[in-house]
């Protein structure tokens, strides 16, 4: 799936962002979180690929606990924040 939004897919290294690896605690940007999301702990369950993450909070309680594709742009690794 393509979205039309040109260079969505980037990834911002030239800031000094360090890629998302599997099993990377990440936090979500104050500015693109959902009300609760900072209560949660985050974890990437891929590697970065493309400028997308897949990633799924660990402390919902859940035995199958969501996750979802995220922009890299809009999270970070907690050992940077």
């Amino acid at each position: 799936m393509q979205s039309g939004s040109k260079g969505c897919g980037d990834n911002d290294q030239s800031k000094g962002d360090a890629m998302i690896k599997e099993k990377d605690i990440i936090k979500i940007k104050p500015e693109y979180q959902d009300e609760g999301d900072d209560a949660l702990i985050w974890m990437a369950i891929e590697d970065e690929d493309g400028g997308r993450v897949r990633i799924a909070p660990l402390n919902t309680g859940l035995k199958f606990p969501p996750n979802q594709v995220v922009d890299a742009k809009l999270i970070y690794k907690a050992d940077q924040g």
